[in-house]
């Protein structure tokens, strides 16, 4: 698990949302810092909300693997 985050999705920054834990609403206040601090003066911005939840995949080796030649 990550911390939620802001990114924007045209120029592929982001603000982890737990920096604005004062605000009323984190995920709006690092929205608004992303586009005060744009460097495109916030023309064009496609922001997205991550929850921090990411999917992820676990694989562990095998030991007793057979030989595909049947040794």
């Amino acid at each position: 698990m990550s911390n939620p985050r802001i990114l924007c999705r045209t120029c592929g920054r982001q603000r982890d949302c737990l920096l604005h834990q004062r605000a009323d609403f984190p995920p709006q206040a690092a929205k608004g810092y992303l586009q005060r601090t744009c460097q495109r003066d916030g023309n064009g911005c496609d922001f997205q909300y991550r929850i921090g939840m990411e999917v992820a995949l676990n694989l562990t080796p095998q030991n007793n693997q057979r030989s595909p030649h049947g040794s």
